[in-house]
């Protein structure tokens, strides 16, 4: 494959991926499950529906991570199923002390 090409190819995948998150986003606005909008999980089969691949490379998903929190949004691979929650949320999260690590580690060496 020459550079134009592959350069190409990357422009196109830049803008799908764009695209799915930007259904991401739809979604995540959208009433369903007894909430207003918010956090929500799909499974895989609906991610392939949504980006309209049946195999789901490690390579475009992590243009896909990197896109949705690009985009505010974070995709947790779960497996099975993926999770998306803002990005903003995930930063709110408390930090774990120096302390709790250094008691987690001489807890671990005593056994």
């Amino acid at each position: 494959m020459s550079i134009n090409n592959f350069l190409r190819s990357l422009r196109v995948s830049s803008i799908y991926v764009d695209i799915v998150v930007s259904k991401f986003k739809k979604i995540y606005e959208m009433e369903f499950g007894g909430k207003p909008n918010g956090r929500f999980k799909i499974s895989y089969q609906r991610m392939q529906q949504i980006t309209g691949k049946t195999i789901i490379d490690q390579v475009f998903l992590n243009q896909l991570l990197d896109c949705s929190f690009s985009s505010g949004l974070t995709v947790i691979n779960l497996g099975h199923e993926f999770a998306i929650i803002e990005t903003g949320v995930l930063t709110g999260y408390r930090n774990v002390p120096q302390g709790v690590i250094d008691k987690v580690v001489k807890e671990k060496n005593d056994n």
